[in-house]
């Protein structure tokens, strides 16, 4: 290996080129050194690339540009983005709207070298290009379909020599009620309106932010990734208007109890037996405990 090193070593002095050590690691076939390999550029001068980062609405370019920018982590409150929105209504909104920029510093050395203002956070830029070698420059473009023109102007204008397509998978977070889940897995994801589920395979698992390889029954975690029924209901009734003329099955006051029928009529939802509900109609309040399942017609029948 250090023959190997001399060698681009000599080639890199020979282009006057910086040769810079990063990081070595173990691999089955042995060391791995990692270097970095950049033409010089003079005491008051930098390398500059330009990206522009375009996705979908909602894909979090602003929020991954603002972590990456200014080195902190967002608080899951859109507090990333709001160093980079520039308008009112786009804090207000969420949603860049105008075509924006930031920049990201390297030393000679390859570290990062943004620093944001302990004041206010924001970027004093002359600071960053005087002690970098390197400048990223991000161009923010807009995800939504009306501000399409913007979007095709910063892609344009902006001569960008790179491009960072953003999409989002499905996320889902929540506490797993029983059994096992681990990365790879393949699950059901559903239902959709029309009562299906869709086979997705579960490619990470966080745990309070930190990645882990499974997820047990009882604990908590996001995981990247309800049925059309008819089903019986024992209920109690909480609340009933005297005034109104609705009843469900024999029930009239408050307190009364009875096994009830329902059937949803839009938007699915998954229910499995001994699941616990509470449901409302206008004034009206009960609660009770779903006591069977059944299949009908191709979708499921609850009896509650």
């Amino acid at each position: 290996m250090e023959a190997s090193v001399a060698t681009v070593r000599s080639m890199c002095e020979q282009l006057d080129s910086d040769f810079i050590p990063l990081r070595e690691r173990a691999e089955a076939a042995g060391m791995v050194r990692d270097y970095l390999i950049r033409r010089r550029v003079g005491e008051l001068d930098f390398l500059e690339v330009r990206v522009a980062v375009v996705g979908n609405v909602d894909a979090g370019k602003s929020t991954l540009l603002g972590v990456l920018t200014h080195g902190e982590l967002d608080n899951g409150r859109g507090f990333a983005r709001q160093k980079l929105f520039r308008h009112k209504h786009e804090m207000e909104s969420g949603r860049t709207s105008s075509v924006g920029n930031d920049i990201l510093g390297f030393d000679q050395e390859g570290q990062v070298v943004n620093k944001p203002d302990s004041h206010g956070g924001s970027l004093d830029w002359t600071k960053i290009c005087e002690k970098s070698s390197k400048v990223i420059t991000f161009i923010d473009l807009a995800g939504h379909e009306k501000y399409l023109k913007t979007t095709v102007f910063g892609m344009t204008g902006h001569l960008p020599d790179f491009c960072m397509l953003m999409g989002v998978g499905t996320v889902v977070s929540g506490t797993t009620l029983r059994g096992l889940i681990r990365l790879n897995d393949t699950m059901l994801l559903g239902p959709d309106p029309l009562g299906s589920f869709i086979a997705i395979a579960v490619k990470s698992i966080h745990r309070k932010r930190m990645p882990v390889k499974e997820v047990r029954g009882g604990q908590t975690a996001s995981q990247l990734g309800s049925l059309r029924l008819k089903f019986w209901f024992s209920i109690i009734l909480l609340q009933y208007p005297p005034d109104t003329r609705r009843w469900v099955g024999n029930i009239t006051r408050r307190g009364d109890k009875a096994s009830v029928h329902f059937r949803f009529i839009k938007t699915p939802e998954y229910l499995h037996c001994d699941q616990r509900l509470v449901f409302r109609e206008g004034r009206t309040k009960a609660v009770g405990t779903i006591t069977k399942v059944e299949k009908l017609h191709g979708h499921c029948k609850v009896l509650v």
